[in-house]
């Protein structure tokens, strides 16, 4: 009996040992995850981009920047509107606020809406068969890009009027006249499924471009 209670007493000190020591939860992170540089994520059929220092990490999305901040308790980034971005070894999971999780798995991609707003892009817009893009610049005259049949044609509009009804800018360029009529209701593309606040009409001379949109 006395044995008995020797191997009992062994086991119960081996089990505190081994509970204070090296069998801490591995998923529970005081410290946030590095994220070096900017890293890559595409989440759903959006790319987003991390920037993190001092517990402090800025994702870049593509109508904004959101600043969020580490909470230990919730292994996760959390910001003032409940957004959750929280890294793990394969890449990580967002949930946006008023949105549902959705997982994020590395990319080495930029975001072209990113580097759009970067490069001071007001509205921009995208659409299919056959793919084109607008870009508008800021300010009261503002200049136009377009990238027409798969980036076979680019036509460069140096100044625009601002329309009003419906919303939008015009201008010409290649003695073509160029329209963009902008309505703000939710649009999806066509190919990839993505969510957009805005959709779009593309006159150029006599065709018409249909697509979404967003201000970035």
């Amino acid at each position: 009996m006395k044995c008995g209670l020797h191997v009992v007493a062994r086991w119960s000190i081996l089990a505190a040992i081994l509970l204070g020591t090296g069998c801490a939860d591995p998923q529970s992170h005081t410290e946030p995850p590095a994220v070096a540089g900017t890293a890559m994520y595409q989440c759903g059929d959006v790319r987003v981009e991390a920037r993190s220092s001092n517990g402090h990490l800025r994702l870049m999305l593509p109508d904004r920047n959101l600043d969020l901040q580490w909470h230990p308790d919730r292994s996760a980034y959390i910001a003032d509107d409940n957004s959750v971005f929280r890294p793990h070894a394969d890449g990580a999971e967002l949930h946006l606020a008023g949105a549902g999780p959705v997982e994020c798995s590395v990319t080495t991609a930029r975001s072209p809406w990113v580097v759009a707003r970067e490069r001071g892009v007001h509205y921009r817009a995208v659409g299919q068969e056959p793919g084109w893009v607008v870009e508008v610049d800021g300010g009261i005259a503002p200049s136009m890009r377009v990238i027409l049949d798969y980036g076979q044609r680019t036509l460069e509009v140096s100044t625009s009027r601002v329309l009003e009804m419906p919303e939008g800018f015009e201008g010409r360029a290649d003695q073509k006249s160029v329209r963009l009529h902008i309505f703000r209701e939710a649009c999806h593309d066509s190919m990839s499924g993505e969510a957009f606040d805005t959709r779009a009409e593309l006159h150029v001379g006599g065709r018409l471009y249909s697509g979404c949109g967003r201000f970035l």
